[in-house]
């Protein structure tokens, strides 16, 4: 296999792993959001996953996600846009 090849792989590899953890991160933002007493805290985490959220739609198209981790990752995503939705944030 090119040297090319390799790279364009392990490049897309690690833009899809990339895309997972930004997806875990935004709803973890959004469970302490929900779970602390604090409204300035609650407010940056409803606000840290949002623009994670962005982060990933805007990157998601330089990427193929994996067969395997496709469903899982379109699931992550579709949880995530009606928790913002929820919120009050405005999705297009």
């Amino acid at each position: 296999m090119n040297s090319f090849i390799r790279l364009h792989e392990e490049s897309n590899k690690i833009g899809s792993e990339f895309l997972m953890t930004e997806l875990e991160t935004a709803l973890t933002f959004l469970a302490v959001a929900e779970t602390t007493t604090s409204a300035e805290t609650r407010e940056r985490n409803r606000n840290n996953a949002f623009v994670a959220y962005k982060t990933v739609l805007r990157l998601q198209p330089k990427v193929v996600i994996e067969p395997r981790r496709k469903n899982d990752f379109q699931q992550r995503v579709t949880d995530l846009k009606r928790r913002l939705q929820v919120l009050g944030f405005e999705i297009t």
